[in-house]
């Protein structure tokens, strides 16, 4: 049995329901875009030789066979997959070790929060500046609009694939 590339969804084998193809296409886009970490933030440029499942933020200034898609999410399963950024969104930079909250996906607005989001104090934003809030998911203190909206986003997002599924009578 085949699974996802990232957190090992088990696909369905063609032939073994009528939805397999739409059904592994949904998974697929969960795989990609749940817990969401990207190599690298702001890459204008495609990498050579990508793994699938690896992702990257990329930039505004995108070439190659990124040039269509500023802003957007690339993830690369046999092939480049382009997923848009949404408001609320939340990534894990690996190159940085840092999170990222997407304040607004219009403006591609990013809030930047310390290493993994443990590090209690300083909030830093995309372009370095720092304001006075703590990380209250961790302090407990603090404005927690950012991670609140994050959570909105997910269950939002999660609820339309969970939609998606039923309408396609892959799950009930």
């Amino acid at each position: 049995m085949a699974n996802t590339a990232r957190l090992n969804l088990p696909l369905v084998t063609p032939g073994a329901n009528g939805g397999e193809v739409k059904h592994n296409d949904m998974l697929r886009l969960i795989d990609q875009i749940l817990c969401l970490s990207v190599v690298q933030f702001d890459l204008n440029t495609p990498p050579g030789g990508p793994s699938n499942g690896q992702a990257w933020k990329i930039g505004s200034s995108p070439t190659g066979a990124w040039a269509a898609n500023a802003d957007d999410i690339a993830i690369y399963s046999s092939g480049w997959n382009f997923v848009s950024v949404a408001d609320g969104m939340v990534l894990h930079d690996d190159t940085d070790d840092v999170l990222y909250v997407c304040h607004d996906a219009a403006t591609d607005t990013w809030k930047k929060y310390g290493s993994q989001c443990a590090d209690v104090g300083a909030m830093t934003d995309s372009t370095g500046g720092s304001s006075s809030s703590t990380i209250s998911a961790v302090s407990g203190t603090g404005d927690d609009s950012g991670i609140n909206n994050a959570l909105a986003s997910l269950t939002a997002q999660l609820n339309a694939i969970r939609t998606s599924m039923r309408n396609a009578d892959l799950m009930a």
